[in-house]
């Protein structure tokens, strides 16, 4: 059981029904400000530390974390609380790849939040409805690599001024990409010959990355069997959490796969 926070009232016309939105008690302290800024070397505890101590306004939230890694610059100066967590670029979440826990006011930043239980999710079973999209808007198939001469000018590879994907033919037409790379500029250190090498391997580290095959998501709805009343007895069995590991399968779907609650 957790807390929550309402707010928002709406009440009916007639005066029969009270609609109310609430929210977790952590949302709270997006109306509270950090202040908090460093320009060195900050372990994910300190930080944590740190957020709190330079609240405009005191809390009874405690942030928790097992991560023990260090991350340099952190700029959180005049940001709420929830977004110095959970900004997509600069939230600790996204700096130190934490998974946030909320119970009540302790708030925990894990490495590493969900469990493998052994779930499954499957078609006949308790599967209820999955979408699987598959988009191929973003592949990539060719690859120009540039690099810079001594002078400034653009440097392409020798000869053949791209580098293909292997799966260049599973599409209509070529996907092509300009890639601008580092640490490619020609200079006494770097000779061309070098910087052409670095060149070609960043392209390949793109295709190797996957980017040149589609972008698939899996959307799945299920029924938790121990909620009914027919399977009660067997709802300690069954039960997922946040960030837990579920095994999906529908073979007419041609889907098994591994997802994260």
């Amino acid at each position: 059981d957790q807390l929550f926070r309402i707010t928002e009232v709406k009440k009916s016309e007639n005066g029969k029904s009270v609609t109310v939105r609430a929210l977790r008690l952590f949302y709270g302290l997006r109306g509270n400000l950090t202040n908090y800024k460093n320009t060195g070397t900050v372990t994910a505890r300190d930080a944590l530390d740190k957020l709190k101590q330079f609240l405009t306004v005191a809390t009874e939230f405690d942030f928790y974390t097992d991560i023990v890694g260090t991350r340099t610059g952190i700029d959180w100066t005049r940001m709420n609380p929830v977004r110095a967590l959970l900004d997509e670029k600069v939230g600790f979440c996204a700096l130190w790849g934490a998974q946030l826990v909320r119970d009540d006011w302790d708030v925990y930043l894990l490495s590493k939040a969900g469990l493998d239980r052994g779930v499954r999710i499957e078609y006949r079973k308790n599967l209820t409805g999955v979408d699987c999209v598959e988009n191929i808007e973003d592949v990539v198939t060719r690859i120009i690599p540039t690099g810079e001469t001594k002078s400034g000018a653009e440097l392409l590879l020798d000869g053949t001024i791209w580098v293909d994907s292997p799966h260049i033919a599973d599409y209509a037409d070529p996907h092509i990409h300009h890639l601008k790379c580092k640490d490619c500029k020609v200079s006494d250190s770097v000779p061309t010959a070098l910087a052409r090498a670095r060149m070609r391997e960043q392209a390949q580290a793109m295709l190797d990355d996957g980017c040149d095959l589609p972008a698939i998501s899996v959307s799945v709805d299920f029924i938790n069997l121990g909620d009914t009343e027919e399977y009660a007895q067997y709802r300690s069995l069954e039960s997922v959490f946040l960030y837990d590991v579920v095994h999906v399968h529908h073979p007419v779907l041609g889907i098994d796969v591994q997802a994260e609650v």
